[in-house]
């Protein structure tokens, strides 16, 4: 099949005649209808030729080789009513038009990118959320995923990690599948790309290689009936990322430099030695105490008061900076357009030793040989770098555990003399402290200096699309992309950082090479003026390989050589590769009578070598229909410039597991005389198929007011059925499980998404944004009469409640009369020892509602965008925070040495001070029960974004010889207003543990344009 495709591709771009038929010229001035000032780069658009041009710096345009014919011209600006108007274009012949475009909001004029396509808002028959390159402009943000959070309405995120260049977990619509996967697929320019890190020593995102200043639009497809034409890969929702391409006219030369600060956004309250002392004298006495204090470097009969206090945090954290410069040139002639972009970033984290950098490149390029012919081509070539520590985790090598996990009187350093101190005396003949709370080689200073962990990735993402015009309606279109990566890592601990090896050092090589390649034939006509009909037919191809080679080698010896030949003998060797291909048949076609009754029909027919040869085939439609009511004669209501209402139902599927679930497998297992041996290690399953996601939705749109107000209102609910679920199996049989096709979840929710122009005064503009969603989320049914899984977890999975629920015992409180911990049993009565029997469901880590809200103000040239996030109804188990509320020798969190019980008749929240697991009589320690005091509400609203921005005027400009001149300042993360006790609770998942934070921001540039 690839070699007909490629065959096929070749022949239209190479092999086939260029037909010169006749042409003609579209020329015209776009002015403001108030103050006839001519509007520069504004969009001109021929909606049925799918290209355009951009008016230059007086208004003006012109768009040449325009084959004979009538066409819908679009004409818009941000800030101003679309213009639209039918042209016929005249052979040889010059066809002028002037156009006034009003103030106002684009809204649902907007040209938004769907599967295989663009379309106008106005059209859209299914959920389609849409963020804009001027909702991004000052964002400073290195990855696409960051871009969403709260401005596409449905779309969870949930910062994975702090980390400069760090990834986000994305849900859209929440989440579906219990074993397999939830993240949506993710498209940029029409390329399917490979979200996901496999990064060892980091959290380093593949999507952070596309710098946001390169980003023209992200839509997100979130119900079936918009994401269907994607089949097998679209049950978690789609999100497309269209980058920059050049315009039709002078070439425009933009240089943006910024830089900026970082700091770390909150710190626990810990214990100071002396309330540490305090606490521990009460919890397990004062001989145990002081030997243990002892053992830290204090001499024996210490007085407690002299002891010195380390802040360990303040050892971490940092004030961090950041640096980044831009390039793009972009312009052309009726015949070629390009975009030219180049960028360097360099990031020092708000934690020691953690670092990003990223330099990239990207081309864009579009030639119209003839009126027949056409191509692009997009190329984007990146190299990412982030080395740094072990930064997430509930490791005692990771240094933001490490901080709260030490006691306040331990020192990271020794001097000459050997006295404990928090300066680095290593060039003054001092040595790290060997007796910290987990010995020297995780002394967070070694954790520092002596070890290098290094992530290199490189990049490339690139596809050319050659499209051949069969005549003016119908047109052939194919694409031919590859999205590679290559990643290096290197993990070198010194011999002070690993003693019982005498030093390591391991490198991992891996590389992922996912190909795609497609051929569609697409149709657009009008029949009769009003019976529009448009589509395409359509096959794909994909194929993604992956390949890992990993060693590590130990007995360095030395603290100078980090390479693999340094090392005295071989302590670890692995590789391996894997792969998957996906061929595709699709087709979908629209219609709509005079504007007024639209129709998308969707078919989509997948076949993934990830499942069984039985069953290795899907089926995928979608319908959607819309009504434009206020086109309708008897609509007659003045404040409503638009009313469409839109509904949807379709079918989609997850492919997301292992690639090989469905084979027999074999495993190396042993060795005999040298030689290894293989054993089964997986069942095959033939019948083994998708996991199908079915959805139905409904949805307002409206603009009211002259389109001062507009929005809209999506109502959904998505039932995933045939979970690929693993299936226990008899110990007998060999294996411990099979996967197989049971269970159903299902979503439901509610968005709305909301727009204003409050104030419109000349000068004066200011518009505000708001949207929310609302979901629930529950599991309807497991393998066979099963009503749960993994029922000794914390958080199992339950017929009835959410994929997140907890089940534990519900707290009671602290016995004032002598300070035991308190729950309660299953039939409400106080008890001291809870069982599993005592377990209820209790409120999930799914996020209840979410969304964002911003203001936009201008006046003049200066400009200022406010910009809020907010979650509500997230309920987390702080793994980490939480297991420093009790006494064992490590550090304690204050409120527990402030509010913990000490006399009979305390009203207090800790219990009395004993060590973990010992002294609380029935119970063998109350923090080592999880139960519902071990959970905290993560609802927050957050400050996210602030930007200012001033374009100096154009005499000053003129004077400097450029044609702009923009000066802003911005902040990320700048407030937060939350319940949650401690550090992010953006970075919290249901579970946390010692996420690495995020970063309070501060940031300046300047933008020049020629």
């Amino acid at each position: 099949m690839i070699k007909k495709l490629l065959s096929t591709l070749l022949f239209f771009g190479i092999f086939v005649p260029a037909l010169w038929a006749q042409t003609g010229t579209l020329e015209g001035t776009v002015t403001e209808a108030e103050t006839g000032e001519t509007i520069p780069s504004a969009n001109v658009y021929l909606l049925e030729l799918e290209r355009g041009a951009a008016t230059n710096i007086d208004g003006e345009f012109t768009v040449s080789n325009i084959p004979v014919g009538t066409y819908t011209v679009r004409i818009s600006f941000v800030g101003y009513q679309t213009y639209e108007e039918q042209v016929n274009i005249q052979a040889s012949q010059t066809t002028v038009l002037n156009v006034e475009l009003e103030s106002g909001a684009i809204g649902l004029d907007e040209v938004v990118v769907t599967g295989y396509g663009t379309q106008i808002k106005r059209e859209i028959t299914s959920a389609i959320s849409a963020v804009s390159s001027s909702d991004l402009r000052d964002v400073s943000l290195q990855s696409p995923e960051a871009l969403l959070q709260g401005r596409a309405s449905g779309v969870q995120l949930t910062t994975s990690s702090g980390n400069p260049g760090g990834g986000f977990e994305v849900r859209v619509r929440g989440e579906g599948s219990i074993n397999a996967g939830n993240s949506p697929l993710w498209i940029i320019d029409g390329v399917p790309v490979n979200s996901s890190g496999t990064s060892e020593s980091n959290d380093l995102s593949p999507l952070s290689s596309i710098p946001a200043s390169d980003i023209e639009s992200i839509e997100v497809l979130k119900d079936a009936s918009a994401s269907a034409i994607y089949g097998a890969q679209a049950a978690n929702g789609v999100v497309l990322v269209t980058t920059k391409r050049g315009r039709q006219g002078d070439a425009e030369i933009r240089i943006n430099y910024e830089t900026g600060i970082r700091k770390d956004i909150k710190r626990l309250e810990l214990m100071n030695s002396q309330e540490w002392i305090e606490y521990h004298f009460e919890a397990q006495g004062e001989t145990e105490t002081r030997g243990d204090v002892e053992a830290f470097g204090y001499p024996s009969g210490f007085d407690p008061a002299d002891l010195p206090t380390f802040d360990w945090q303040e050892f971490i954290y940092r004030d961090g900076n950041s640096q980044n410069l831009n390039f793009s040139v972009s312009g052309g002639t009726d015949q070629s357009q390009y975009y030219i972009s180049a960028g360097w970033e360099e990031t020092q984290a708000q934690v020691k030793q953690v670092k990003f950098r990223r330099y990239n490149f990207r081309t864009n390029f579009d030639h119209q040989f003839n009126s027949k012919f056409a191509t692009s081509l997009s190329v984007n070539l990146s190299n990412t770098a982030a080395p740094g520590v072990c930064q997430d985790g509930f490791y005692v090598n990771c240094p933001f555990y490490q901080s709260i996990e030490e006691v306040p009187m331990s020192f990271p350093y020794l001097d000459a003399d050997g006295n404990l101190t928090g300066r680095n005396t290593l060039d003054e003949g001092g040595s790290y402290n060997p007796n910290t709370e987990q010995g020297s080689n995780n002394n967070p200073a070694v954790v520092f200096y002596e070890e290098s962990r290094e992530t290199d990735m490189t990049n490339i993402l690139a596809n050319i699309n050659p499209t051949y015009n069969i005549n003016s309606w119908l047109s052939l279109r194919g694409t031919l992309a590859i999205d590679y990566r290559l990643e290096k890592e290197r993990d070198w601990e010194r011999p002070l950082a690993d003693p019982g090896n005498d030093g390591s050092v391991n490198r991992r090589f891996a590389t992922s090479s996912n190909m795609t390649t497609n051929l569609l034939l697409n149709a657009r006509q009008t029949l009769a003026e009003n019976h529009n009909v448009s589509g395409f037919i359509g096959t794909e191809y994909r194929r993604q390989y992956f390949d890992e080679v990993e060693a590590t080698q130990i007995g360095l010896g030395n603290p100078f050589l980090g390479v693999i030949s340094a090392g005295a003998e071989p302590s670890f060797t692995q590789g391996f590769n894997t792969e998957f291909r996906i061929a595709s048949y699709f087709g979908q076609a629209k219609y709509n009578y005079n504007n007024r009754y639209y129709t998308t029909f969707t078919a989509r027919y997948d076949g993934s070598s990830r499942f069984g040869e039985d069953d290795r085939w899907g089926f995928f439609p979608s319908f959607s229909a819309a009504w434009r009511v206020s086109n309708e004669d008897f609509f007659n209501v003045d404040f409503v410039e638009d009313l469409k209402l839109r509904a949807g139902y379709g079918v989609t599927g997850n492919a997301a597991i292992g690639d090989f679930e469905a084979r027999g497998l074999f495993g190396v297992s042993g060795s005999y005389r040298g030689i290894s041996g293989l054993a089964p290690s997986r069942l095959a399953n033939s019948l083994l198929t998708w996991e199908e996601s079915k959805e139905i939705n409904l949805g307002v749109d409206y603009a009211l007011f002259s389109s001062r107000i507009s929005g809209s209102i999506d109502f959904y609910q998505r039932n995933n059925t045939d979970l690929l679920l693993d299936r226990p199996l008899p110990t007998t049989s060999g294996f411990s499980s099979i996967t197989e096709n049971i269970g159903e979840v299902e979503n439901k929710g509610i968005e709305f998404e909301i727009r204003t122009i409050n104030l419109d005064r000349g000068d004066f503009f200011w518009s505000s944004n708001f949207n929310v969603a609302f979901q629930k989320n529950e599991v309807i049914s497991l393998q066979g009469d099963a009503e749960m899984l993994d029922p000794g977890d914390d958080d199992p999975i339950a017929v009835g409640q959410s994929l997140e629920t907890f089940w534990m015992p519900r707290w009671a409180g602290v016995n004032p009369a002598d300070g035991r911990p308190m729950w309660y049993d299953a039939n409400g009565n106080i008890t001291y020892k809870p069982t599993t029997d005592d377990n209820i469901f209790l409120d999930g880590g799914e996020q209840d509602a979410i969304g964002g809200f911003g203001n936009s103000f201008r006046y003049k040239g200066l400009s200022l965008d406010v910009f809020f996030q907010f979650s509500f109804g997230q309920t987390v188990q702080p793994q980490t925070e939480f297991s420093y509320l009790f006494a064992d020798e490590e550090g304690v969190l204050r409120e527990v040495h402030t509010d913990r019980w000490r006399n009979p008749g305390d009203i207090v929240k800790y219990p009395v001070a004993r060590e973990n697991g010992t002294g609380y009589f029935e119970a063998d320690g109350w923090s080592s029960v999880n139960s519902s005091n071990s959970l905290f509400d993560a609802s927050y609203i957050r400050l996210k974004n602030i930007s200012l921005s001033y374009n100096l005027p154009t005499e000053i400009v003129q004077k400097l010889n450029l044609s702009g001149v923009r000066i802003y300042a911005s902040g990320l993360n700048l407030k937060t207003w939350t319940a949650y006790p401690y550090v992010d609770p953006e970075t919290v998942g249901n579970e946390s543990s010692a996420s690495f934070p995020t970063a309070l921001q501060f940031n300046g540039g300047i933008q020049l344009s020629l």
